[in-house]
């Protein structure tokens, strides 16, 4: 019965589900878990480190993108400047593209109603500083090899500085800087034609002519270049030359506004009131002020009245226009009409 017994007792052990994992077992399992539980860690320390790098990259961008100063300009771009001749201040529009921007203009000032014009006003100071076209870094040739590359940066910046100078009528230090400009790109007839502005401004209107006709010798088609060559020979007091060279601008581009209001302006000034007209009404088809301003004028003058009123009248109703001209043609239509 004893032995039954213990037989039964040996069946019923071996049975039984073992509970105890062998040591060794249990270290590995351990280890395993460990080395997963480290390298997520891992893993999540990178990924918070890469970010951290990425958010501070990211801040420096922003914030050297907020306080940079203003680009230069774009490429042929005209910047917008407002001359004043002979004490009465004109407008000289912008072409536009392209900058934003970019344009630059020295004082807000519109041709003043209904004032007899002095023969050393008769034109319109059209000389525009004109921004610098940006050279491509490399141009290939009709034979496909590669120029070298040009570095424009020191270039950029004398136009650059040349620019503030001419915002601050600083002209001696833009003409210095225009001139060191032109010395890095001799064939530039842009920057001629600004340091011929220069001049104009200083009244050395020899100095200007130089410089315009270098710019016409490079690009003999240059707009801007052949408008300033007409001012300089009509404050000169050559009108033959200046209406050879204002015609020649507004046949090259017959929808320029600077060149269409010069040319009216100069007839205007020698008496050709039906020529001045016919440049006036073009002008004025492109709702430019001075087109309606110009057409006023002559109609005063040639004893229109009612023509000159009513011509007043619309040109009041230009929705972009600013106060001081609204309410000088106000009060020319005033006096108009007591007359």
């Amino acid at each position: 019965m004893s032995l039954l017994a213990d037989l039964l007792l040996k069946v019923k052990h071996h049975q039984q589900p073992r509970k105890d994992i062998p040591p060794g077992l249990k270290n590995i399992i351990l280890d395993s878990n460990k080395k997963e539980a480290l390298k997520r860690r891992i893993i999540l320390l990178s990924i918070l480190f890469a970010l951290t790098i990425i958010s501070g990259l990211m801040a420096i961008y922003l914030m050297q993108s907020y306080f940079a100063g203003p680009p230069p300009s774009q490429t042929g771009q005209v910047a917008q400047v407002t001359k004043e001749v002979g004490g009465r201040q004109l407008i000289v529009d912008s072409q536009k593209k392209r900058l934003k921007t970019v344009k630059t203009r020295e004082s807000k000032g519109k041709e003043k109603v209904g004032e007899d014009i002095s023969e050393e006003q008769r034109i319109k100071e059209e000389a525009q500083p004109v921004q610098e076209e940006k050279t491509q870094q490399a141009e290939v040739s009709a034979a496909g090899v590669e120029k070298p590359k040009v570095d424009t940066s020191e270039k950029d910046a004398y136009l650059y500085m040349a620019r503030n100078y001419e915002l601050k009528k600083d002209y001696s230090n833009a003409l210095s800087s225009y001139k060191k400009a032109l010395n890095i790109e001799p064939k530039n007839y842009r920057i001629m034609n600004n340091i011929a502005y220069i001049f104009l401004q200083l009244n050395s209107f020899e100095e200007a002519m130089d410089y315009l006709q270098m710019a016409i010798n490079v690009e003999n088609d240059y707009v801007p270049a052949l408008i300033n060559m007409g001012i300089v020979h009509a404050r000169l007091g050559r009108p033959s030359d200046a209406e050879g060279y204002l015609s020649r601008a507004v046949i090259l581009e017959p929808y320029n506004k600077h060149a269409l209001f010069n040319i009216a302006f100069f007839y205007e000034g020698q008496g050709n009131y039906d020529r001045a007209q016919d440049y006036y009404l073009r002008l004025q088809r492109t709702v430019d002020i001075n087109g309606y301003l110009g057409l006023a004028r002559i109609k005063e003058k040639l004893g229109r009245t009612d023509d000159a009123i009513k011509i007043y009248r619309d040109a009041s109703r230009i929705e972009d226009l600013d106060p001081e001209t609204r309410k000088l043609i106000n009060e020319r239509i005033r006096i108009l009409e007591v007359k």
